[in-house]
This record gives C-alpha cells, sequence and structure tokens, in this order.
C-alpha cells in the first residue's frame, strides 16, 4: 500500500497501512522521507518501526513535476533523483519509481528531447548499478516499442518497468501488453484503476470500478512469473484510505496473495 495517499504524518500513516491489511508499503521519498532531512538514526528509527509493525518497505517514489527529459530545471531534477537514490541504498531498498512522462515520438524534431531521455536514464543506471538501487519508470504515452528500444540501449546498468494498469488506461494503451513486452524488466506494480469517457476524458477510480481487466492482468503476471510487489495506491477521491483497503481485499478475492 503506498502511504502519501493517507495524508497523514509517516509513521501514522504507516500504521493505517498496516491496520488496512498491508504487507508492505512504498513511501514518497520527495514529501514523505526526504533524503536531506533523515539522518542516519532517523533511518535505523524508520526501519526499526516498520519491523515493529511488521511492514516491509516495497520502494521508494519519487515524483518530479516535469518529464524527466524536460530541460527545465532538469540538472536540479538528476541532481534530486540521484539524492533519492542514494537514499533508497541507505534504507536497504532497491527500487526507486521515477516519473518519465510521454514519451515523444521519434523524429528530427524530437531528436534533442530523445537523446536527453537518454543521457539521463544512463545517469541513473550507471549510478544505481554502482550503489544496487534500480531506477524504475512507468510507461505514460507514447509507443511502448520506442521505450523498449530505448531501454535496450541503456548498457550502463538496468533500468527496471513500473506497472500501473491506470497510466494504461489512460494513455490508452493495454496493460497486458506493457507486462508482455516489459516482463524482464518489471520490478513493481502499481495497483490503480482508471476509466475513460466516450468523450476521451480519463479518471481515476477505486480498483475493481474502472476499465482495467484484472483477473487478466493478473493470470498475465503470472504467467510471465512476476513475483514482485503489488502495490495498492489511490492518487484522487474522497476517501483514498478506505479506497486502498477496498483495493487489497478486491485483489485478495480474485487470487493475489
Amino acid at each position: 500500500m503506498a502511504t502519501w495517499p493517507f495524508n497523514l504524518p509517516i509513521k501514522q500513516a504507516l500504521r493505517a497501512a498496516s491496520e488496512a491489511g498491508a504487507r508492505g508499503v512504498l513511501v514518497n521519498a520527495r514529501t514523505e522521507t526526504p533524503a536531506r532531512e533523515m539522518s542516519l538514526s532517523a533511518q535505523r528509527d524508520f526501519r526499526r518501526y516498520l519491523g515493529e509493525l511488521t511492514l516491509s518497505l516495497t520502494g521508494f517514489h519519487f515524483p518530479t513535476r516535469h518529464a524527466i527529459h524536460d530541460q527545465q530545471h532538469l540538472d536540479e531534477r538528476l541532481s534530486a533523483i540521484k539524492q533519492a537514490m542514494q537514499f533508497c541504498a541507505g534504507m536497504k531498498t532497491k527500487v526507486l519509481l521515477v516519473d518519465i512522462g510521454s514519451l515523444p515520438e521519434s523524429s528530427e524534431s524530437t531528436e534533442v528531447e530523445l537523446k536527453t531521455f537518454h543521457d539521463v536514464l544512463t545517469d541513473l543506471a550507471t549510478l544505481g548499478n554502482h550503489i544496487g538501487v534500480t531506477p524504475c519508470v512507468t510507461p505514460a504515452g507514447g509507443s511502448l516499442q520506442q521505450l523498449r528500444q530505448l531501454l535496450d540501449q541503456i548498457g550502463s546498468g538496468p533500468v527496471g518497468i513500473n506497472l500501473d494498469p491506470a497510466t494504461a488506461v489512460l494513455n490508452k494503451q493495454n496493460p497486458t501488453e506493457v507486462v508482455r513486452l516489459f516482463h524482464d524488466r518489471l520490478l513493481h506494480v502499481t495497483a490503480r484503476d482508471a476509466t475513460r469517457t466516450r468523450d476521451g476524458i480519463g479518471q481515476e477510480t477505486s480498483i475493481g470500478r474502472g476499465e482495467v481487466e484484472w483477473e487478466e492482468v493478473l493470470a498475465v503476471l503470472a504467467e510471465v512469473e512476476y513475483s514482485g510487489w503489488v502495490t495498492v495506491q489511490r492518487s484522487s477521491g474522497e476517501k483514498p484510505g478506505s479506497d486502498m483497503e477496498q483495493g487489497i481485499k478486491y485483489l485478495k478475492n480474485i487470487g493475489i496473495e
């Protein structure tokens, strides 16, 4: 279960996740546990508290305001992500979810953007390979085949994939296609749901009330032998905590362990 939707101080959010039936938590490394504010003793205390609640740390998420290849504030963004990766290493977790935004279509006019995308991820993969933390990106628009090709060109270290079925639906992509195309890179699954209206307007919904075919998604995850975490998250709604708790129950009812 993601902790930041509770909108509580981090320790209260951890307890709320535990009481809701979560076995692991995904934490926002930008707002809930900013690296610059977490001393070594604070990190030890955080890990100790997780142990008391019998919670595992599934990873961290580092949201950014702009796409990873956006030239605006690029150096500051890259530095902040690297700092978060170093923090992950100190917290003994190997996955940092990073937002990449929509991938532009390959053309002469987007050549600089795509090169920046490649260079930034190469830089992060190099650091990750050194410290044992894998940057994990969520396909969020654009060609999945193009993203696959770009990631395959990065040889400095691993870059993982996070499946977010809601993001796939909102970008007119099939979540099962994401799984099949990136099965060897799949390191995390964010369980969210969404729907699109006839006018093409998309919105997030609680799990089971959107367009995601969860039984099909889980079947394909089993087919590719995915063994990582599935983390329930709610990015909107009046009662995100309650929605996430119901999301856990829904997924358990259709066979997830």
